[in-house]
């Protein structure tokens, strides 16, 4: 990876004037913080005009089905691992996208936490970039990044912006999650979806939402009167244990809550 990183940055040819750029990031997180395991994904930021988006490559290709199609890659399984964000860099708005599970109903949920970077002579070289680096507290978490001017745009991955350049590296202490810069390319992907105004929530609405999926993640489909069954390979039917399902889905979330924002983590029992 560190070899395919620095072939690419030593032949970068890009015009950041234009601020037209999409930046790929590796992210990798870990889901349970009592395991060693790491969930390794490609995100994209795409930045176009004064606005950026951050997603992972699923979602930015579900993006494009839906419009040439209407239609997405099929919806999300829990709240969790949520890393879909929406900047407005002119007027500093920043948005978390939070679609529902099995029927991906939208949610923006306003990030109204002040950045207050703390900007240190350290430097460090990433390829042809040169480096410096910068501490921020956010979301019950201390996190370290590394930006560079040689690219001057405020932003970076998921939430984190506002350093006088783009942020190549950024890691909690913990090494829960960390984002590292793979490619920058002049082309853009600009379509977002559209955002409806009555669909805002804030943290403890989030919270309630979270709450009742995990008591009962089947509500919905029930309310709804869908009915659905389960079948082989064969088209043969399959016994659905609604309480098994259940239950199975309630230790999934239980064993990925290892949420990035750690002061919004939920306990469950």
């Amino acid at each position: 990876m560190k070899k395919v990183i620095l072939i690419f940055l030593y032949s970068l040819s890009v015009n950041f004037s234009s601020q037209n750029i999409t930046v790929i990031y590796e992210g990798k997180y870990k889901s349970n913080s009592n395991k060693d395991y790491y969930s390794n994904e490609l995100f994209y930021l795409d930045i176009f005009d004064k606005e950026s988006i951050f997603r992972s490559d699923r979602d930015r290709q579900s993006d494009s089905l839906i419009e040439k199609t209407g239609y997405g890659l099929g919806f999300k399984m829990s709240y969790n691992n949520q890393f879909y964000v929406k900047k407005s860099l002119s007027n500093k708005e920043v948005n978390k996208i939070i679609s529902t599970p099995f029927f991906s109903d939208i949610y923006s949920l306003s990030i109204d936490e002040i950045l207050t970077w703390s900007v240190f002579p350290d430097k460090l070289n990433y390829g042809r970039y040169d480096c410096q680096k910068a501490r921020l507290f956010y979301g019950g978490r201390n996190w370290t990044a590394w930006f560079t001017q040689t690219i001057p745009i405020q932003d970076g991955p998921y939430i984190f912006n506002g350093l006088p350049g783009l942020i190549v590296k950024i890691s909690d202490d913990n090494s829960d999650y960390e984002f590292n810069l793979i490619e920058v390319k002049n082309e853009v992907f600009s379509y977002i979806p559209p955002l409806k105004p009555k669909n805002k929530i804030e943290w403890e609405t989030l919270k309630k939402l979270e709450i009742a999926f995990y008591n009962d993640p089947y509500s919905e489909v029930k309310a709804r009167n869908i009915r659905y069954k389960n079948v082989d390979q064969n088209g043969n039917p399959i016994s659905i244990n609604l309480k098994q399902m259940t239950e199975n889905i309630q230790r999934n979330i239980r064993d990925n809550n290892n949420h990035i924002e750690l002061n919004h983590k939920i306990e469950y029992k």
